[in-house]
């Protein structure tokens, strides 16, 4: 019969196994870390960290797990995954409903895929479970084609990245993602850590902040827009591309873009790589200008219970 428990800390080294399997599913999609070290890399981090894991377990031992963390009203599955493939999507249902169970106050986001499993299957799954789907894209942008330069807008002056900045970013974000299509998952990710999602970001490694792709558009003191960049391995990544209402509909996003895209010239990438919401049509607008293809679609699945998220 299985039940589910819940590990964390020195516990969570039982996973060792499923997370090598969870690993070679996710090789076979092609975008997400391998090699041999990663398991090893993982069971330190999450062991050492706030991760916990919402095991199902029967007289074998684990079968499935999902890896999340908890804030104040929120709670983020960063990985779902169950070892046997005849009866997967009856024992994923059963975790997922599980989780939702004992965290009936929070709301949950979980991002995708599922190693080995279709996506329609996926949401079919989440939306059994009372999740809404939330369409993603996922586009590239190959340092072969020439893009038009348009015009700089008048009035601001860029910077590169400083600690000087980290309360107006904040500012920015708190304002920007106000009435967004990604609003909800942004509250989501900003209740679960201690910074906001891009300082996140600004705050990480060298290794992947990329700092000489990344600008900060100034209006006076007002940071007005801004266009963070990640690396991985030979791809540059557009973690995030804000404008602040306020100077919205003069071109800043499109000319932030620009310059990161120019900066590629000089670089070793040869491909820029983002993710956006399908529902994010002024975003969409200006990266199909700048000849950004369509890779494939991504979903998040989030559980929104409207109870203080946004009232941080």
């Amino acid at each position: 019969m299985n039940e589910t428990r819940i590990l964390q800390g020195p516990e969570l080294i039982r996973l060792d196994q499923l997370l090598e399997k969870y690993r070679q599913g996710q090789n076979r999609f092609g975008d997400m870390i391998i090699g041999p070290a990663w398991v090893n890399l993982m069971i330190e981090k999450i062991t050492g960290g706030k991760d916990r894991a919402l095991t199902i377990v029967d007289e074998d031992g684990i079968q499935g797990f999902i890896l999340f963390k908890t804030g104040s009203h929120s709670v983020l599955g960063s990985m779902i995954y169950v070892d046997d493939v005849e009866g997967r999507e009856k024992l994923l249902s059963k975790l997922v409903s599980d989780l939702r169970e004992r965290f009936p106050g929070k709301s949950i986001v979980f991002p995708e895929p599922l190693p080995d499993m279709e996506i329609e299957n996926q949401k079919r799954l989440f939306a059994k479970a009372g999740f809404e789907i939330m369409e993603r894209y996922k586009m590239e942008y190959s340092i072969r084609y020439e893009v038009h330069a348009p015009k700089r807008p008048e009035g601001f002056t860029l910077k590169k990245y400083s600690r000087l900045l980290d309360q107006n970013i904040t500012v920015l974000d708190k304002r920007a993602y106000e009435n967004h299509p990604d609003e909800r998952i942004i509250d989501i990710l900003t209740d679960i850590g201690i910074e906001p999602p891009s300082l996140r970001i600004v705050h990480s490694s060298t290794a992947f902040f990329e700092r000489n792709m990344s600008w900060f558009a100034m209006s006076g003191n007002r940071l007005a827009g801004a266009i963070y960049c990640t690396r991985s391995g030979a791809d540059l990544w557009i973690s995030n591309l804000v404008v602040d209402p306020d100077f919205q509909g003069r071109g800043l996003g499109k000319y932030l873009f620009f310059r990161t895209l120019e900066g590629m010239k000089k670089s070793n990438y040869r491909r820029c790589v983002l993710m956006v919401s399908a529902g994010n049509e002024a975003a969409l607008k200006i990266y199909k200008n700048f000849k950004f293809k369509l890779k494939r679609k991504c979903f998040n699945f989030v559980y929104h219970t409207g109870q203080g998220v946004k009232n941080l």
